[in-house]
């Protein structure tokens, strides 16, 4: 049994929309802390913590 697209979105939609939302704020959020973490001296205690292994 097919699921009409309107009627999918009316249920779905918004479920889906927040998800992406939620998962796309995420990767923003770790790759801004990546960067700063392999930016400068003040993330030293980071490198002293996990090792000059990363």
């Amino acid at each position: 049994m097919a699921v009409s697209w309107r009627s999918w979105l009316a249920n779905e939609g918004v479920k889906h929309l927040c998800l992406l939302i939620w998962l796309s704020l995420n990767v923003l959020l770790f790759w801004k802390t990546f960067l700063l973490y392999n930016q400068g001296p003040e993330y030293y205690y980071i490198h002293q913590m996990l090792g000059d292994c990363v």
